[in-house]
């Protein structure tokens, strides 16, 4: 679950994020698809939400300062260009996650940014053991269904899911 605070007012202008109303849905089902296509890259991202037909219009989230805006983390979101350079928005951003995953989320925030260049070569290079140490489900869980290891291989492809398979 995310959340976040406007810190000031942010209009059209102000590069709001916008969220894909239904898109938390369709992920599971079209992901697949999109990497095969290479409409999404290994990482899950997209190169312009915008033009993912099967989504529906992005909603911009304008707000005056002081409000909240709550969304599932699932659910597709992106900030766009700047219309004017002059007017940023601010946001307070809080996320919230489950309970089996937190010891994972809470070291890195594995999509974006700094830790990325040191989280994914960790990941990909380090045991099953150590990453049951940041949250990842043990070999031999059942979490690791054919279909679940062929979503990770897809965003792990430098990983050995070996250990994964058939446990």
């Amino acid at each position: 679950m995310n959340s976040g605070v406007y810190l000031h007012d942010v209009e059209d202008d102000g590069a709001p994020m916008h969220v894909i109303p239904g898109s938390h849905t369709l992920l599971a089902e079209m992901l697949p698809r999109w990497f095969e296509e290479g409409s999404a890259s290994g990482r899950g991202s997209f190169p312009d939400i915008r033009e993912i037909t099967e989504f529906a219009k992005p909603i911009p989230t304008v707000a005056k300062a002081g409000s909240a805006l709550f969304y599932s983390s699932y659910l597709v979101h992106a900030a766009v260009p700047f219309a004017n350079k002059r007017r940023q928005r601010a946001l307070w951003t809080l996320s919230c996650c489950r309970a089996d995953a937190s010891s994972s989320t809470k070291y890195s925030n594995v999509y974006r940014f700094g830790e990325r260049d040191t989280w994914i070569p960790f990941c990909n290079r380090t045991s099953p053991r150590v990453r049951a140490l940041f949250g990842w489900p043990r070999s031999g869980d059942p979490y690791y269904t054919p279909q679940t290891l062929d979503l990770l291989r897809r965003w792990w492809p430098d990983m050995d899911l070996a250990p994964y398979r058939g446990a």
